[in-house]
């Protein structure tokens, strides 16, 4: 399966106190006046904003070490999807600026970083942790570990990862509403997103970047903007981001590989073309990985500048505390 880098091997048997998904479909849960109702044996109501009318496919109960959490499994009627889309947009995906992005309708481009607050803040904070309570419990269990025995992690740990998983959650959550509904402001119809299978088992960015880049759960980002995008009619599409960081767009040079490049990236996350003119690096990307699914998409860049193209993107930071965006006029 594409899901594994080699053959999977049995699952083993479950420890005593282990405990497994529990799963009840549609024939054994039901959902009457806005109140979810399970089995008797189950023993509790569980109130939900899905109606009797709602497609309900399944309920999961998933075990957290914790607690637990209800996943409820529905369908919903998607709109039809548009087969001319004219209006396009092109994310770029990165472990310093998290999301950039283009589309081809001379919009400023956007920049989403982190500022201390955002998705890279929550992994780091639970990375650190984590090594420290490793630690202690390995210096607990010395004696058993010298003999082949597993490690043993108490409910300190568990704590951390569930409150590590649901900050994480919320974050990517904030992160693509506020996406989508730039896409539905601006009436886009497409939106291409860069992304290279198994791109983490080959990188080598340096230690710090390489983990970030690694922790980093861009997959999940991509499965957000996808379903809520599709709620609203717009098409997202993954595409093979190889050689758009490389070629250059102020000089319409078509992402693909070549002998050598009109020009290369400049210090600090810029990159300069062959004419002079300095572009963002990632924005550079954003608009190659556009070009690329579409050669039409963009009109040729002139000979003396950029026209109708905005290099200088706005950066943005979502704050995982409010709702709202924090705009900086700054550089990027």
């Amino acid at each position: 399966p594409e899901a594994f880098f080699a053959e999977p091997k049995p699952p083993k048997y479950k420890t005593k106190k282990g405990e497994v998904v529990a799963i009840f479909t549609n024939q054994q849960a039901t959902i009457k006046n806005g109140w979810l109702v399970l089995p008797k044996k189950v023993g509790f109501y569980y109130k939900t904003r899905l109606t009797a009318r709602s497609k309900l496919k399944e309920v999961r109960i998933v075990p957290r070490k914790v607690g637990y959490t209800l996943e409820l499994v529905y369908e919903k009627t998607l709109p039809k999807k548009i087969k001319k889309c004219t209006r396009k947009g092109g994310i770029d995906l990165g472990s310093i600026n998290i999301v950039t992005f283009v589309d081809n309708l001379g919009n400023q481009p956007i920049v989403i970083k982190d500022h201390g607050k955002g998705i890279k803040s929550i992994i780091h904070y639970y990375l650190k942790f984590q090594k420290k309570l490793r630690e202690q419990y390995v210096q607990q269990q010395k004696k058993q570990l010298k003999q082949h025995q597993k490690l043993i992690y108490g409910s300190a740990y568990y704590h951390l990862r569930e409150k590590f998983r649901k900050k994480l959650k919320d974050a990517i959550h904030k992160l693509t509403r506020y996406l989508v509904n730039l896409w539905v402001e601006r009436d886009l119809h497409e939106v291409i997103i860069g992304y290279n299978e198994k791109w983490k088992q080959r990188v080598n960015l340096g230690k710090k970047v390489t983990q970030m880049f690694v922790a980093i759960p861009f997959m999940k980002i991509i499965n957000q903007l996808r379903y809520k995008a599709a709620e609203l009619g717009i098409q997202v599409n993954l595409l093979p981001e190889d050689f758009t960081s490389k070629s250059s767009f102020l000089d319409n040079e078509f992402p693909k590989e070549r002998t050598s490049y009109a020009c290369r990236r400049s210090p600090r996350g810029l990159f300069t073309s062959a004419q002079g003119h300095i572009i963002n690096a990632d924005v550079n990307a954003a608009y190659n990985i556009l070009l690329k699914s579409d050669p039409k998409a963009l009109p040729r860049r002139c000979a003396n500048g950029v026209g109708g193209y905005v290099m200088y993107p706005r950066r943005v930071c979502i704050d995982p505390q409010g709702m709202m965006p924090k705009v900086s006029t700054k550089g990027v």
